[in-house]
């Protein structure tokens, strides 16, 4: 496939309209992002602004395996890194709000806040607040691991505990 250059063919194709198509390529591009090779290159193709237009987006499939492929992606470095720059970080957060999509985004958020470099980028997004009323009104008797998880690395920034403890 890496011979046939499939990747940046893929990749090429996210800038089309046809939801189902989109649905394909995005389904396909996942299930190519667990070999690091093809992460490698779909990094190198640019892959988090192509794949910045589909977050949020009106389409609850094309979110949901968009999200899915940014989870995968989210393993690497480089592209947390991309992810921020990208100015996406906001917009996750908004998605966060949304119930049917709120497991997938803690855990991506999760990946996103373990870079101390990005934690500051979550004080100027409702994420803190969030995760505070998360956490004190979550219906099970546990909290998830995931959600508690990301409370504990946002509050490792100094500004997002003063956050945290202002909160009622």
């Amino acid at each position: 496939m890496k011979n046939r250059q499939i990747i940046s063919q893929l990749l090429a194709m996210l800038d089309r309209n046809n939801p189902d198509l989109l649905f394909i390529v995005l389904n396909f591009l996942k299930k190519l992002s667990i070999f690091g090779e093809n992460k490698t290159e779909m990094k190198d193709c640019g892959i988090i602004d192509k794949l910045n237009r589909f977050i949020p987006c009106n389409n609850q499939l094309l979110l949901q395996i968009a999200l899915r492929l940014l989870f995968n992606l989210s393993f690497d470095i480089e592209i947390r890194q991309q992810i921020n720059e990208a100015g996406m970080i906001p917009k996750l957060v908004e998605v966060l709000k949304a119930p049917g999509f709120r497991a997938l985004i803690l855990k991506l958020l999760y990946h996103l806040s373990q870079e101390d470099k990005l934690k500051a980028t979550f004080t100027y997004t409702e994420c803190i607040p969030l995760v505070y009323q998360l956490i004190i009104h979550c219906p099970e008797s546990i909290v998830g691991k995931e959600l508690v998880a990301l409370a504990v690395n946002l509050t490792t920034n100094s500004r997002n505990a003063e956050i945290i403890a202002q909160d009622d």
